[in-house]
This record gives structure tokens, sequence and C-alpha cells, in this order.
């Protein structure tokens, strides 16, 4: 025999498994950290990644499509079962978070569970963002987020935000559980990217609302 009895091959790399990605129908994710915000553009197949600093403020274009919009935040990927990097460069599911976060009714989503339903493939994939009801995370997602830290801001200098190594270097990202992990000083900076964002949807003529499409 060629290879050993108990061989299976794994298809799916580590790294892939650090990250979430959209599955046909129904996702529902537990968002468990700020989100951070900047510009994603492509430079010889490698991403790079600049802070979201002002709405009038936009990097140069790199690629042939120019800087997109980017969030990132950690969330438990019910489905798998695992804590997650959730990159978001969907205008239709960032405008329907925000719609979410700045209503009255809802609030920040880290309180909540979200249901993201994907349909349609390439060009006609569209996205629907739906709240559930508001409950408490559960003690077996804040023993994996701390089974599992990482650090978004390694994103924007191209390391590995999962790195152990990185983790002395920059500031793991804290977990938001309640409300008072969201009042702590190590969001605020987070907050005030999501408020500048909100400023910039209301110039540009956006009605808050949660909406489906690209």
């Amino acid at each position: 025999m060629f290879f050993p009895e108990n061989f299976t091959l794994n298809t799916t790399t580590p790294k892939s498994e650090n990250y979430l990605k959209m599955q046909q129908g129904d996702n529902l994710l537990r968002i468990v950290s700020a989100p951070i915000v900047g510009w994603l553009d492509w430079m010889d197949g490698k991403p790079l990644r600049t802070p979201y600093t002002s709405p009038h403020e936009r990097p140069k274009p790199i690629g042939n499509e120019g800087p997109k919009l980017f969030w990132s935040m950690i969330v438990w990927d019910y489905k798998d079962q695992k804590i997650k990097i959730w990159e978001i460069t969907q205008n239709s599911i960032q405008k329907a978070l925000h719609a979410l976060a700045i209503s009255e009714e809802w609030g920040n989503p880290c309180f909540y569970d979200v249901k993201v339903v994907k349909t349609g493939k390439e060009m006609e994939t569209r996205y629907g963002v739906f709240p559930c009801p508001p409950k408490p995370v559960s003690s077996a997602v804040k023993e994996a987020f701390y089974k599992k830290r990482c650090n978004l801001k390694a994103l924007f200098s191209g390391d590995d935000p999962w790195r152990l190594e990185l983790h002395e270097t920059y500031e793991l990202t804290p977990g938001i559980f309640a409300q008072e992990d969201v009042l702590s000083a190590s969001q605020q900076g987070a907050a005030n990217l999501i408020s500048q964002f909100r400023s910039k949807l209301v110039n540009e003529g956006y009605n808050p609302h949660i909406v489906t499409g690209n």
C-alpha cells in the first residue's frame, strides 16, 4: 500500500480554517469582537490593507479595481464550532450590520447571533443579514475565544494574526461579551471608526435599513 492505512487526505489548509467563508444558504454567527476597518487592495496576488482614517481619505489604487473598504472581526462559526476571522468586503453586508448597530431596537451586534443568508453565484450572489433574538454568549464560545487568541491589527502589516510569536509585539484583540467590554478603552478606536463610516453613509444620502445584494 502506498499510504498508511490510517491516512486521510486533508484538503482544507489550517489557514483557511481560521477564516470564515460564506456558504450557500444560512450562515449562523456570533460576533465576539469589535471590527477593524480599512482599505483592501492587491499587489502581485498579495493583500495590502490600510487603516481607515477618514471618509475623505482613500488610498491610491494599486490594482485594477482600486481599494475596497473592508471590516475584519472575530466570530464564532456555529456550523464548524470554531473561532474565525470574518473579513467583510460586501457593501450590502456592511450596510446591514451598520444599520443593526445604530438601531435602538438591536444595537451592538455582539449581543445577539446574526444569520447571513447567501444565495446565487458569481455576479448573481446576494446576501441577506438577519438578527436573531438577543441572548448572552455561551460559556463554550467564551472558552473557545480565550483558547484561540489573535490580533486583528496584524492584518495591516501583512502578518498572520494567529501567530503566537506575534502576541508579544501586538495587542491581542479583546472580546466583547458584555456591555462593559464595549466601554473599555481598547475598543474606543474601533467605535470611532464605525462612527466615521456612519457619517460617510449619511453624507452619501444612505438611509439605514437592512438590505440585500452586493
